[in-house]
C-alpha cells in the first residue's frame, strides 16, 4: 500500500469500518507500501505477489468462492474490472463496489488508441457487472458514465472522507509556520499528485476568486505540470 490518495482513502474507509467490529480483508497485489503500517491489527492482509492480472483473477474468483464475502470493494481500473468478471465467474452472491479516483479519460489521454478503445470496452463491461458503480466527484462521475456509456445517474458519488483531526500542540504550529513562505493568516494546502486528472486549474481559479486577498496556496508534490 503506498502512499498514494486512492491507498490513503481506501485505508481511512478500513479504519472505519474495522473499529465498528467489521470483519475486514484487504487483498494486495503486492505487500509493500508506507501505508501498511497503519493497518488496524483486527484487518487480515492477504498478498498476492504477482501482478499479472490472469494471476489476479484466477485467485479472485477462488476467493469469491471460498470466502464468500459479503462485499468486496474494487478500486482502480483495471483492477474494478478484474473484480467485476471475477465475481461474476465465480458462485458467490457477494455485492461489488467498484469505485474509480480519477479522470480516466485524461489520465489515459495520451495512450495509443487501442488502449483507449479497450480502457472503454472494459468498463462499459464492469459497469453491468458491478452492483454498484461509483467515482469520487461529479467530473469523474460524468467521465466514467460517458466511457461506460451509462447514464451518470446510475454512478454513485462517494466524496473522499476527511480523517478526524488531531489536536495540534502550539509547539507544532511554530514547526509548521517554518515551512510556510507567506506569513499567518488563510492558508490553503494541496498535497498529491501534479498531473492533469487533479484539475489543479479548477483549484486556482477558485483560489482566485477568494474575496480574502490575504489568504495563501501553496502546492506540495511532482509531477508534468
Amino acid at each position: 500500500m503506498c502512499s498514494g490518495g486512492a491507498e490513503k482513502v481506501t485505508l481511512e474507509l478500513i479504519k472505519a469500518l474495522a473499529s465498528n467490529d467489521i470483519d475486514f480483508e484487504i487483498i494486495l497485489i503486492s505487500k509493500q507500501g508506507g501505508l501498511l503500517t497503519e493497518v488496524p491489527n483486527n484487518v487480515k492482509l492477504i498478498d498476492l505477489n504477482n501482478s499479472n492480472l490472469f494471476y489476479v483473477l484466477i485467485t479472485l474468483i477462488r476467493y469469491f468462492n471460498k470466502r464468500k464475502p459479503y462485499a468486496l470493494i474494487a478500486a482502480i481500473w483495471p483492477l474494478t474490472f478484474i473484480s467485476s468478471l471475477a465475481k461474476t465467474l465465480s458462485i458467490s452472491k457477494s455485492c461489488l463496489l467498484s469505485v474509480e479516483h480519477t479522470t480516466l479519460s485524461v489520465q489515459y489521454a495520451s495512450k495509443p488508441r487501442w488502449f483507449r478503445i479497450a480502457l472503454q470496452l472494459s468498463l462499459m463491461i464492469s459497469s453491468r457487472l458491478s452492483n454498484v458503480t461509483a467515482a469520487v466527484s461529479l467530473g469523474s462521475a460524468q467521465d466514467l458514465a460517458k466511457l461506460s456509456r451509462i447514464s451518470v445517474k446510475k454512478v454513485a458519488i462517494l466524496h473522499n472522507p476527511i480523517p478526524k483531526a488531531r489536536y495540534v500542540c502550539s509547539k507544532e504550529l511554530v514547526i509548521a509556520d517554518q515551512y510556510w513562505p507567506t506569513p499567518p493568516g488563510n492558508r490553503i494546502l494541496y498535497v498529491g499528485s501534479l498531473k492533469e486528472p487533479k484539475n489543479l486549474r479548477l483549484l486556482l481559479q477558485a483560489f482566485y476568486m477568494l474575496s480574502c486577498k490575504s489568504s495563501s496556496l501553496i502546492l506540495v508534490g511532482d509531477g508534468p505540470l
